[in-house]
This record gives C-alpha cells, structure tokens and sequence, in this order.
C-alpha cells in the first residue's frame, strides 16, 4: 500500500472517529470453524458470466457457498465473504449477500461537452467522501484498519479525494461538465463514495467506472 494511500484512509478515519464494531459474520464463523483466511465486506452490484459471478466494474470474483447467486444480478447488495490468501486475491467466497440502498454512481449526461452528475443516496450517512482513479484496484479494509468498513475498488497509485462534505437527508449529487475536448473521447476513469453513517465508521460503498463518449 502507498504511503498516499495510507495518508487518505487514515486521515478520514481521524475525521469521523473510531467505535466499535459488530461482527456481522459471526454465524457463518460458526458455521465455518477454523477455515482459514479472513472476512471482507463488498458493496456492489452482481454481475454474471456463464457460471461465474462477480461484482460490477471490478475484477472481484464472487464464489457461492451454500448461497444461490442468481436472484441477485443486477441488483446492488452487501457481500459478507472469506477471502483465502493475500489481501489482493480477487476471489471471495460468498458467505450472505444481502440487497442494499446505499450506492454511489454516475448519471446525465457521458458525453463530451455533456453534464455529467456524480449520486451518492444513503439514508443512514451523514458525511461522504467520493474518490477517483484512473483504474481498477483491490483492498479490504475490514481489519485492516480500525474505523474502516468495505473494500477499496480504486488503483491506489492513481488515487485522489475530489469531494467531501455533508450529506442531505442521506443524499448528495454535483453536476459536473466535460470538456468537449477530442482528447477527452475515450477518457476512461473509475469513482468511489466512502459515507460516514450513524456507527461514526467509515464505509466504503461500490465503485462506478465512466468512459466519455463522443
């Protein structure tokens, strides 16, 4: 992990304060015993393949455990899994999967000379903070650091803080108008919200990948 990185997680932990946490995994831990490896949380939308699922606009691969995938593609949900190796391993199993409201993404207009809005809903948060990258990445943070909650979906050497402040009733969108600039026809970039909501953690919610259109 980059220092710069670091810097980011842990300067927004700092700013919402550390509670503790409940462990939402504990019945599938009982289930499980001694399995080894360690729990991540994901936020996203399901996406299928064939026989094969994954999570939208990442390349996390998401592997049934006694939990039938198929009534959740295409809907937004909570993903509990154990994750097997090294924290950049991409493959999860799924432990529950449970439909969510809380979502970051892009909506207007993707093409050049467009207006283009950046969407944060979540009832329960007070406070966001929405990054971009200019590729995908994988960390889960659950454990990794205290106060921190989901996965990082962004590359982490490309990764910069373009908005923070408040939520309104659980909602924020900003307007944002693209250049019609050749150069930018093609433009292909990545964005993620992290809310604060009424635990005081911080929770990393889905990623959302916009390509400019001409």
């Amino acid at each position: 992990m980059t220092r710069t990185l670091l810097r980011l997680l842990t300067s927004a932990v700092l700013i919402t304060g550390m509670l503790g946490a409940q462990n939402p995994w504990s019945a599938a831990e009982q289930l499980l015993g001694g399995m080894p490896g360690h729990y991540v949380r994901l936020f996203g939308e399901v996406t299928r393949n064939g026989n094969q699922f994954s999570l939208a606009h990442t390349d996390v691969q998401l592997i049934p455990f006694g939990r039938d995938m198929l009534p959740f593609v295409g809907q937004r949900v909570i993903v509990f899994g154990r994750q097997l190796g090294s924290h950049t391993n991409q493959r999860v199993t799924v432990l529950d999967c449970v439909p969510t409201s809380e979502n970051f993404h892009f909506g207007g207009d993707r093409h050049a000379g467009g207006t283009l809005t950046l969407n944060i809903e979540n009832s329960s948060a007070v406070y966001f903070f929405a990054f971009l990258s200019f590729d995908k990445g994988y960390l889960p943070l659950d454990g990794l650091i205290p106060g921190l909650e989901g996965s990082l979906f962004l590359d982490s050497s490309t990764i910069m803080t373009t908005h923070d402040g408040p939520l309104v009733n659980g909602d924020w969108q900003q307007s944002v108008w693209i250049p019609p600039y050749p150069w930018m026809i093609g433009l292909e970039v990545y964005m993620q919200a992290a809310v604060v909501p009424s635990n005081g953690l911080l929770r990393y919610l889905n990623s959302d990948r916009l390509v400019v259109q001409p």
